[in-house]
């Protein structure tokens, strides 16, 4: 298995889905609730599958940003 390639599948999450009660209900539900930001854009909030964030982190690339 090649650890140079991952795919990481997120949901945008609207302004009412955001704050920490309706990021407790993400986490009920099996999603983390996260913030993707940098590069001179706004940040964004996402949310993404337990089980796809696990299956990620077993990626060697997962870890480095270039």
């Amino acid at each position: 298995m090649s650890n140079n390639h991952f795919e990481l599948n997120a949901t945008d999450r609207s302004a009412d889905l955001q704050g920490k009660g309706a990021s407790r209900r993400l986490r009920k539900q099996n999603l983390v609730p996260a913030i993707i930001y940098g590069g001179g854009e706004q940040p964004t909030a996402i949310s993404i599958k337990i089980n796809e964030l696990v299956k990620a982190l077993e990626f060697e690339a997962f870890f480095h940003t270039s």
